[in-house]
């Protein structure tokens, strides 16, 4: 009996990306974690299994008033455009290639790019399977499959913190050309990064804050593409 994904056998997974953010399908094996850890305070970085750690993106500084803001007073919470260029490098040097991995989230180690701000590190890692070549010959390689695709908002919570409720309010907010978008880009590779935006998918709903809604599957063959079609491989 061949397992197809209507017979539900085969496992979907959903992720939710609001505006501006950036999501992350793969079907490689490979986790993606993000990490908020406050000034003076230490970010704990880890991989489970025979996995190490790769460094997608960082920030030392602040992009929001609200992160690590508890008994803080507002002149140490207004500067929200604190952006410290050379965290990521910072982040990868130290952590890249690890299992574990301790980085103290202070101005000892990334310097001060905003003298007064209180700062927080966030960091978005991976965690890679440890010999990779090997990982791809020993398992059958499977192939992202997009189900369903939303850009837009289906309800008012999702990405509301902070959002005025006249940006929530529009909960039939649909754009239609929201999952042949995802396919056309992500169909058939092993990793895909999506950016949930207006340039990439239009804006459907002027005035209402969106997210992008997406479900997918990994599969070892997909009508139209997969191993026999020599689909895209992503490095």
């Amino acid at each position: 009996m061949t397992c197809s994904i209507l017979d539900g056998c085969v496992k979907a997974v959903n992720i939710i990306t609001c505006h501006e953010g950036i999501s992350y399908l793969d079907c490689r094996g490979i986790t993606y974690k993000r990490l908020l850890t406050c000034e003076w305070e230490t970010a704990h970085l880890s991989c489970d299994g025979l996995a190490t750690i790769e460094v997608l993106s960082a920030n030392y500084g602040r992009t929001n008033s609200f992160a690590c803001s508890t008994g803080r007073p507002a002149s140490q919470l207004s500067n929200i455009q604190c952006l410290q260029t050379t965290s990521v490098s910072v982040m990868a040097n130290i952590c890249n290639g690890r299992q574990n991995c301790l980085v103290s989230a202070s101005n000892d180690v990334f310097g001060d790019p905003c003298v007064g701000t209180f700062k927080y590190l966030m960091v978005t890692y991976s965690c890679v399977p440890i010999c990779d070549q090997f990982y791809f010959l020993s398992t059958d390689p499977k192939f992202i499959k997009i189900l369903l695709a939303n850009y837009g908002r289906t309800n008012g919570v999702t990405c509301s913190y902070g959002k005025p409720a006249s940006q929530l309010s529009n909960v039939q907010c649909i754009q239609s050309t929201s999952l042949s978008k995802m396919a056309s880009q992500c169909d058939g590779k092993q990793n895909c990064w999506a950016f949930a935006s207006h340039n990439v998918f239009g804006d459907p709903c002027v005035g209402t804050y969106k997210y992008l809604n997406v479900t997918y599957t990994c599969v070892t063959s997909v009508k139209g593409f997969g191993p026999d079609k020599h689909p895209e491989k992503s490095e």
